[in-house]
C-alpha cells in the first residue's frame, strides 16, 4: 500500500514530496534517508518512479509479519475469553464503552473487579498507554496489559527498553515485570533496575488476575538493590574513557558539557566508574553515568534530588517512580558514604 507521509528516525514526520525535493536539493543527510511507518513503526521504503508521484511503501515481508500480528491478536482474544468463561467468568470479547470509540479487547467480570484485558502486538507511546487506562478507569475498569512475545520489538533486549517501560507493572507478588501472553500462559519476565530478566514466571490467566487484583495483604514489594553484572577490566576501563572523550555518544556528550561547567574534566572521576558495563532500566543514561552523576554530587554535598532532574527518565508510568527514586538514592548514598 502507497504511503505519502513517513517519520524519518529522528522523529520528523515528511511528506514524500518533501524528500523527494530534499533529496534533489542535497539536504537530505544521510542518517535522515531511514524512514517509518507513522502507524506500526515499521521500516518503510521511499521510491520515486514517474510518471507516478513519490511514495512511501513496507517491504513484503513486513506486510506479512503485521497480518501474522493481527492474526495473532484476533486468535488469543478468544483463546483468553473462551479460557476465562470455561472456569465460571464472565468474559466478553470487543465490548465498545459507552462514551469514547475504544472497544475493550476482552472485557471480564473477575469476583466483582471490571478489568480488561488488552492484547498488545503494535506499540504504543506512553501517552496512548495512559489515556487508555484512564478511559477504561471512566468506565469502572482496570487495564491489564498483555504483550506479544513474537515480535523483535517487544522482547526484553537492552536497545528496547524505552518501548517496554510504559508497560512495566509492580505487583506485591511479582515484583517489577513486563507480562507477555505465551501460548495459554501468561508469562511474566521481572527485572532488575538494569534492563534485565532476572526471573521468568508462568502461571494462567485466571491464577495470573487473582494474584494481580487481590495480592495478599502482608506482601510488601522490596526492589532489589543488586549492582551492575557487568564489569570491564582495567584495561577496558582505560580504554572505554578514551572511547567518551573522542567519541561520546548524546548522553555522554551532555555529561562532558556539564564537568567543563562544573569547572572538572574526566581525569577527576576514578577510573572504577567506567567499569560499569550495563544498561539502565529506569533512565537512557548507561549504568556508569548514573554512578558518575552519584560520585560528582556526592563530592560536592548536593542534595540527591537534584540527580532525578539531571538524568533523562525512560517513559514509565508515574506508578514505577518510587521504584526510579529508590534506585537513584541507593546509587547515591553509595558513593557519598
Amino acid at each position: 500500500m502507497m504511503m505519502y507521509y513517513a517519520h524519518t528516525q529522528h522523529g520528523e514526520l515528511m511528506t514524500a514530496f518533501e524528500v523527494k525535493d530534499r533529496l534533489k536539493r542535497g539536504l537530505l543527510k544521510a542518517d535522515q534517508r531511514k524512514f517509518f511507518c507513522p502507524k506500526c513503526h515499521q521500516p518503510v521504503r521511499y521510491l520515486d518512479c514517474p510518471p507516478k508521484q513519490p511514495y512511501f511503501k513496507h517491504y513484503a515481508r513486513q506486510n506479512s509479519n503485521l497480518e501474522n500480528e493481527s492474526l495473532w491478536h484476533k486468535y488469543y482474544k478468544k483463546q483468553l475469553a473462551q479460557r476465562l468463561q470455561a472456569v465460571g467468568y464472565s468474559a466478553e470479547m470487543e465490548v465498545p464503552m459507552s462514551h469514547k470509540e475504544r472497544r475493550s479487547d476482552v472485557w471480564v467480570d473477575f469476583r466483582g473487579k471490571k478489568v480488561t484485558l488488552e492484547v498488545q502486538s503494535s506499540l504504543l507511546s506512553l501517552q496512548e498507554v495512559v489515556e487508555r487506562e484512564a478511559d477504561y478507569a471512566e468506565e469502572g475498569g482496570q487495564v491489564i496489559w498483555l504483550l506479544n512475545p513474537s515480535p523483535q520489538k517487544y522482547q526484553v533486549q537492552v536497545n528496547h527498553l524505552d518501548r517496554l517501560a510504559p508497560f512495566l507493572s509492580i505487583s506485591p507478588v511479582f515484583g517489577l515485570y513486563v507480562p507477555f501472553l505465551e501460548g495459554d500462559k501468561v508469562r511474566l519476565d521481572q527485572l532488575t533496575s538494569f534492563g534485565k530478566v532476572c526471573q521468568r514466571i508462568r502461571l494462567t490467566i485466571e491464577d495470573y488476575l487473582l494474584l494481580k487484583l487481590f495480592p495478599p495483604e502482608d506482601l510488601i514489594f522490596t526492589p532489589s538493590t543488586l549492582p551492575p553484572s557487568s564489569r570491564l577490566s582495567e584495561e577496558a576501563c582505560r580504554s572505554k574513557k578514551k572511547r567518551v572523550l573522542l567519541s561520546p555518544n548524546a548522553y555522554e556528550k551532555i555529561f562532558l558539557s556539564r564537568l567543563y561547567q562544573w569547572h572538572k574534566s574526566l581525569e577527576d572521576l576514578p577510573l572504577s566508574l567506567f567499569s560499569f558495563a550495563d544498561k539502565c532500566l529506569w533512565v537512557k543514561e548507561d549504568a556508569w553515568l548514573v554512578k558518575a552523576y552519584s560520585y560528582l554530587l556526592a563530592q560536592e554535598e548536593v542534595e540527591e534530588g537534584m540527580l532525578e532532574e539531571l538524568l533523562h527518565q525512560r517513559p514509565f508510568k508515574e506508578d514505577c517512580l518510587p521504584l526510579y527514586r529508590n534506585f537513584l538514592q541507593a546509587g547515591y548514598r553509595e558513593k557519598k558514604d
